[in-house]
């Protein structure tokens, strides 16, 4: 099974991997989206020596802290802004997620790998 998102996840993945560089065994926690359960995101996971975890059937808080986190930066910045560009989408949502992570280690993990999502630099 594929979906428009999975070779957007394994891009991504594969950026990541690129410009990070991790060591063996690191294990990599989505939810149980499609994308992540597809035959080609699994033999990528496989090929790089990447231990999948997955979020439990029905539990809500595996990716709670992820969750806030978009939802904040959606309702405080994406919804009431119209950007012209995607490059001028992309140095705000940059700028936001700099200025909402100072001092807060596991938040700026996360906001590191979105940051490689959008195919940025940190």
């Amino acid at each position: 099974m594929t979906t428009w998102e999975t070779p957007l996840v394994n891009n991504a993945l594969h950026m990541a991997l690129h410009n990070r560089k991790p060591a063996p065994k690191l294990i990599w926690h989505t939810d149980r989206g499609s994308q992540y359960a597809s035959d080609s995101h699994r033999e990528l996971l496989e090929e790089h020596n990447i231990l999948q975890s997955m979020s439990r059937k029905g539990d809500c808080w595996d990716n709670a802290v992820s969750e806030s986190f978009f939802h904040s930066l959606k309702t405080e910045l994406v919804h009431h802004e119209r950007f012209k560009t995607r490059a001028e989408a992309n140095q705000a949502i940059f700028e936001y997620i700099v200025g909402s992570t100072i001092g807060r280690g596991y938040i700026l993990r996360m906001a590191i790998c979105l940051l490689l999502i959008m195919n940025l630099r940190c």
